[in-house]
């Protein structure tokens, strides 16, 4: 027998809830949507979305659940045209939403969002975040990319005009020196009338603990302007919004 489910309340506020971060586990989830009652009835209500084909799952290191909308859920959120969850890189958006989270928590920005639009489109920023006029690009960066496409998005980033800032994070460090050596030999060889540098807009930040769940960056190193730092320093001299 077809199950007839009109939703509202709560469920409404899950899928919504989802449909701006993404994918959480069940206990950020709650969190998140501020409900009052018991663990044990919100965690019925996200089995009844399961079963509906509204909200999708998995578990990621075997253990830990996660959550996600399924097809019929971001229609229901009103984002058919986002992107939907890839299994096969979920710890790239896991880290995503966890990095933006953290970053939005910091209190140094007013507002931000991950970028759900434009499925298809060939670049996006994983996430941004804006203070005032200015906007921050984020990109997770967790495998090596061919020379051409580490060029082709410097590129991008250097001619844009919407956003300030962009911050690469990377997990590993021989992405990280890729990643720098690359922007190091564009700076090189730019054309004398540009006036900025690569390292002038980009932001390279090194942090192998952004796989876990908890985590900070405000030790983490980073290559910012020519010179390594971390990036407490960066955000305590303005350097994000700072015009180069």
């Amino acid at each position: 027998m077809r199950e007839t489910f009109f939703y509202s309340g709560t469920y409404e506020d899950i899928i919504q809830t989802l449909g701006r971060w993404r994918i959480l586990d069940l206990r950020s989830l709650l969190n998140k949507v501020e409900y009052q009652f018991s663990y044990q009835a919100f965690a019925k209500m996200v089995s009844k979305l399961e079963r509906l084909n509204y909200v999708g799952s998995i578990y990621y290191q075997g253990y830990r659940k996660y959550l996600y909308l399924t097809e019929k859920g971001l229609k229901e959120a009103g984002l058919e045209k986002s992107w939907p969850i890839n299994k096969d890189v979920l710890l790239h958006d896991l880290i995503c939403v966890n990095v933006f989270s953290y970053l939005l928590g910091l209190g140094r920005f007013d507002s931000g969002g991950l970028n759900l639009e434009e499925a298809g489109a060939t670049t996006r920023p994983d996430c941004m975040l804006e203070c005032g006029k200015s906007k921050l690009a984020v990109e997770i960066e967790l495998t090596q990319k061919a020379s051409n496409r580490i060029e082709e998005k410097f590129l991008k980033y250097l001619r844009s005009e919407e956003f300030e800032r962009v911050l690469y994070v990377f997990q590993k460090p021989p992405v990280f020196k890729a990643y720098k050596k690359r922007m190091d030999e564009l700076d090189e060889n730019r054309n004398p009338l540009l006036k900025k540098r690569f390292q002038d807009k980009a932001i390279l930040l090194l942090e192998p603990e952004i796989k876990n769940n908890t985590f900070s960056l405000m030790q983490s190193p980073c290559f910012f302007q020519g010179k390594l730092t971390n990036f407490k320093e960066v955000l305590d001299s303005a350097g994000i919004f700072a015009q180069s």
